[in-house]
């Protein structure tokens, strides 16, 4: 009797051990993909930021150079200071980060970016944001496997997103300058909508989406869907996917059960604000 119930205690005992070392192995070996440097050199960007409107060509070099896409040069381009924003930007976009991988759960990683000293530090500064941007990030893993993160800007003045962050947690209110932490971030926004369209889809995800359970088997064991029964659990991508599928558009790019955040950066629909740490040419052009 007593060896015998010694043996479930046993069989938990290894399996935690196994974890342990798997997430431990993890933890020094999942940065590769955390970080991409931009491919070109930096350049000086004087007589450009001297014309009178940027232009297309104005506005693909600060896409490779500060990683400001359309809309993010447009808010800065006439701004008080916002050439000298631009260049800020710039610098920041340039200079490789130093970050380190950390546990953001039992199960799960994430690499954020620390100063000389070890302190968190941010990557860059998030500019001209708006209600209803997407922000994506593939700096969250779990065993290795870069599922990503997700998140939906639900009040741009108080710089407050909306997500469902980690299994046994419900989707909340976060701050956006947790994603200037991130090494490797995306912020993209709904292509040819109105303002009042994207604040309409963050107005309902306020609404409907705060407090809903994590879920990662949304797709799989639970429909994509909701029915009848309302919304009973979700994730971030699939957050942000509902929000704007209730707006009346489709943004997971397959189609698929699943709606992953790699999904969402590859629709159609969407266009980039801003990007660092990442090769724009893997997003919406």
């Amino acid at each position: 009797m007593h060896a015998k119930g010694r043996r479930p205690f046993a069989a938990i005992s290894c399996i935690l051990l196994v974890l342990s070392a798997g997430l431990t192995g993890w933890r020094y070996t999942a940065e590769p993909g955390a970080y991409y440097a931009p491919s070109g050199e930096e350049a000086d960007l004087t007589q450009l930021l001297q014309k009178e409107k940027p232009d297309d060509g104005v506005y693909r070099t600060l896409l490779a150079q500060a990683g400001l896409g359309r809309p993010a040069v447009d808010a800065l381009w006439d701004a008080p200071d916002g050439k000298q924003e631009i260049l800020r930007l710039q610098a920041a976009y340039f200079a490789s980060p130093h970050f380190l991988c950390q546990p953001n759960s039992p199960i799960s990683f994430e690499e954020r970016v620390t100063g000389a000293a070890g302190e968190e530090a941010r990557s860059t500064d998030i500019v001209g944001i708006q209600a209803g941007d997407i922000l994506l990030t593939p700096c969250s893993h779990t065993f290795g496997w870069r599922n990503g993160h997700a998140a939906l800007v639900v009040d741009p003045v108080g710089r407050r997103t909306l997500e469902s962050v980690v299994l046994g947690s419900k989707s909340s209110i976060q701050d956006l300058s947790k994603w200037e932490g991130y090494p490797q971030f995306a912020v993209l926004r709904l292509r040819d909508a109105s303002m009042a369209t994207r604040a309409q889809a963050a107005a309902w995800a306020m609404q409907h989406l705060v407090g809903i359970p994590y879920d990662f088997t949304v797709g799989v064991l639970h429909p994509k869907q909701p029915g009848e029964t309302g919304i009973t659990g979700t994730q971030c991508a699939h957050l942000v996917w509902l929000a704007y599928k209730a707006a009346g558009y489709d943004i997971d790019s397959n189609g698929g059960r699943v709606v992953l955040p790699r999904d969402i950066a590859r629709s159609p629909l969407l266009e980039v604000v801003q990007v660092y740490g990442v090769d724009p040419s893997l997003l919406p052009q």
